[in-house]
């Protein structure tokens, strides 16, 4: 509830594909569908319960979700690993249309893969592609799963594909991969990828893309960046996450997806910071924290009461304007809010 009345407008998380299934199997015993192992109605109904809700959640509150097509059974894969290539595309087609229709009622978005260009979260050996090459073979399979249930349905809802969530903004060979194939080029409606920028690139981030899409015509293609922060993980308190000067930090970044014209932004995390894991990076990361049984928001939320609905700056037609203030300490925009009030956003340092 916090969450959604500080403006966090979508939220982002996996499918799980390999996780309601048994591990101990073998990719012959699901295609014999030894023990009615292809019906969904076998598997684990509370891990598919636990990933539904954290969609039907979000969407209750009026948060969007972007529902990631990822990873698949090891069982299934050329390595031992979950986010290695599938060895059968036919049955990587199944799962991911049984999957898709689980959860499909109470998604907004699909995007296809985490990071298929970074080693930890794609392992190719096996399968005798490189990574772009697999990558482009999952996303057209995923993409042929997801519209042949769109059509099953035939209610009219067609769920915006996302891709390639590449980890490295100034890596741009996979979606090259992608928008170079006419069998995958005209499938991509939403362009994202990740940037921390401690590691990778300052605002705008996008210009590498940019001329990729504009290579192949495709620059007008709506842009997410579906994971930022100043850096993915951090195994000490960091200022940018945890303190003050996350206000300062975030509102420079807002001032810059605006400007940027960026349809879509997603912090990591919005989840909990969790001090009991201090060997997980993420254990000092988070939107919020645990205090006396209360949820109690970290300082950057502040920052994202300009997004909140009070601001009526998404209710509605709204107009953003650049603000030359000829001061490099300040960084600013205008805006014109649905209710024509006019006011800016000032960021010093």
């Amino acid at each position: 509830n916090k969450i959604a009345e500080v403006g966090i407008t979508s939220i982002r998380k996996d499918m799980f594909l390999e996780s309601p299934l048994p591990a101990n199997i073998t990719l012959e015993d699901y295609k014999k569908n030894l023990g009615d192992l292809q019906n969904p109605d076998n598997w684990d109904t509370t891990t598919i319960a636990r990933i539904r809700s954290y969609y039907a959640n979000a969407r209750k509150r009026g948060i969007k979700t972007i529902g990631i097509v990822a990873y698949s059974p090891s069982w299934l894969n050329y390595s031992k690993y979950v986010w290695g290539v599938p060895k059968d595309m036919d049955v990587y087609e199944d799962l991911v249309k049984k999957t898709y229709k689980l959860y499909r009622n109470d998604l907004d978005y699909v995007e296809i893969w985490n990071e298929p260009n970074f080693d930890v979260f794609f392992h190719t050996e096996g399968s005798g592609m490189t990574k772009d090459e697999a990558y482009a073979k999952l996303f057209y399979h995923a993409v042929k799963a997801i519209r042949a249930v769109d059509a099953e349905a035939n209610d009219g809802k067609i769920i915006p594909i996302m891709g390639p969530a590449g980890f490295n903004p100034m890596l741009t060979s996979t979606l090259e991969t992608i928008l170079k194939d006419p069998q995958t080029r005209d499938s991509l409606q939403i362009v994202t990828y990740h940037n921390y920028d401690a590691k990778h690139l300052k605002e705008p981030s996008w210009i590498n893309y940019k001329k990729v899409m504009n290579k192949y015509g495709k620059g007008d293609l709506p842009v997410f960046i579906t994971e930022w922060n100043s850096e993915p993980e951090t195994k000490t308190f960091s200022l940018l996450n945890t303190s003050n000067q996350a206000i300062n930090y975030v509102g420079n970044k807002f001032i810059a997806f605006l400007k940027m014209g960026l349809a879509g932004a997603n912090y990591h995390v919005i989840e909990a910071l969790d001090l009991r894991k201090p060997n997980d990076g993420e254990g000092y990361m988070g939107f919020y924290r645990w205090k006396n049984g209360h949820a109690e928001l970290l300082p950057q939320a502040k920052t994202w009461r300009l997004l909140s609905t009070k601001m009526m700056l998404g209710k509605g037609p709204s107009n953003i304007y650049d603000i030359q203030t000829g001061d490099n300490e300040i960084n600013a925009v205008g805006f014109k809010n649905s209710a024509n009030q006019y006011g800016a956003v000032i960021v010093n340092n």
